[in-house]
């Protein structure tokens, strides 16, 4: 009975769960949160590596913009403090 229901949350295809991982991306940017922001990013954007392909360019174009609409939400300190931290990697 649990897992009928849990299969009801389960995302249909990449494209619904990036749009889910969006949402939860931009409340916690709403909230001040920065827990699982670099957690969030990095499977936002290995889905949307997924929709490299000249099949699936819109999805990938409308799904990219919204990530970038999502991270030019940030404070300007997070985003220059993410980038020094990519360059110490």
């Amino acid at each position: 009975m649990l897992a009928e229901k849990l299969e009801l949350c389960e995302c249909a295809d990449r494209g619904e769960e990036i749009r889910v991982l969006m949402k939860i991306l931009g409340d916690s940017i709403e909230r001040g949160g920065t827990g699982d922001l670099d957690k969030l990013q990095k499977r936002i954007l290995w889905l949307l590596r997924k929709f490299a392909h000249r099949k699936y360019r819109d999805r990938f174009e409308n799904s990219l913009e919204e990530l970038r609409a999502a991270l030019g939400a940030l404070p300007t300190e997070r985003r220059a403090r993410d980038r020094r931290s990519r360059r110490r990697r």
